[in-house]
């Protein structure tokens, strides 16, 4: 299937290369075999908004093709998800997620520039060992540390082998040497999409996280010649407001369902 919004269809770009993505009847099956406690490296992702008496259907196929699982996750291709009835979902437990689709032609200096750090591409062992604590620690709350750093840990060793064969690459925030925040940036032809930005919990408000993003912007227009980056931000958090002062702009929102226990 032919997806019309760029969160989804650079979500997919990802899991296409590290996964498994099926076309069904009405939905998309998406599969991370290499890493089964990805929440949303596993999930449904429907053709047309639900309808009344959907939620049943929905997540009757979510649980017929994950029975394993303890999650929940479920997405679908809507051209106002915003305005989507989603009423019965959330009866039945089920959390509605909001994210901004941010796009950018070309970026901004930030207001507050640091220039005490060195943005770079991970290179060292210590590097990506760093990068992985600072991940862990950038968490949500209803993530439990252990279960997180196994994910996570899978999630970074695939960034890292997808670094590996030059669709993209990692790079690192240092105040000497110490990584302080951290972020992806890979590409599918000139499309290049944003992954998990994080600033260390001690080092926020200091201009880290829009000195990181606007260094990386740079790169990706500037050495790999890229057209157009994505960046998806949840509604809820403060980071859209960075991502906009840059230059980005909402061009569309992602909404999805999901419950981190059945």
């Amino acid at each position: 299937m032919s997806l019309r919004n760029l969160g989804w269809s650079t979500d997919l770009m990802f899991l296409r290369w590290s996964g498994e993505v099926t076309e069904k009847s009405g939905y998309t099956l998406v599969r991370t075999p290499k890493n089964p406690t990805f929440h949303w490296g596993n999930f449904l992702h429907f053709h047309a908004p639900p309808k009344p008496g959907d939620e049943s259907l929905w997540r009757e196929a979510f649980a017929r093709e994950f029975p394993d699982v303890s999650h929940e996750a479920i997405g679908w291709e809507s051209a106002t998800p915003e305005t989507d009835d989603l009423s019965e979902f959330v009866a039945a437990g089920m959390e509605r997620e909001i994210c901004s689709v941010m796009t950018a032609t070309s970026v901004s200096s930030p207001v507050h520039f640091n220039a005490d750090v060195t943005v770079r591409v991970l290179a060292s062992e210590s590097d990506w060992a760093q990068v992985l604590e600072n991940q862990i620690l950038c968490r949500d709350d209803e993530y439990e540390e252990t279960g997180y750093r196994t994910y996570k840990e899978r999630a970074m060793n695939e960034y890292r082998r997808l670094q590996e064969l030059g669709r993209g690459a990692w790079f690192g925030a240092f105040l000497g040497e110490k990584l302080v925040a951290d972020c992806g940036l890979f590409f599918k032809n000139n499309l290049g999409r944003f992954q998990s930005v994080g600033t260390h919990l001690n080092f926020r408000r200091r201009g880290i996280c829009g000195t990181l993003v606007h260094t990386v912007a740079r790169h990706g227009f500037d050495v790999w010649n890229l057209e157009t980056l994505v960046i998806v931000a949840e509604d809820s958090e403060p980071a859209g407001r960075i991502y906009s002062s840059l230059g980005f702009q909402t061009t569309e929102k992602q909404v999805s369902l999901y419950r981190h226990d059945k």
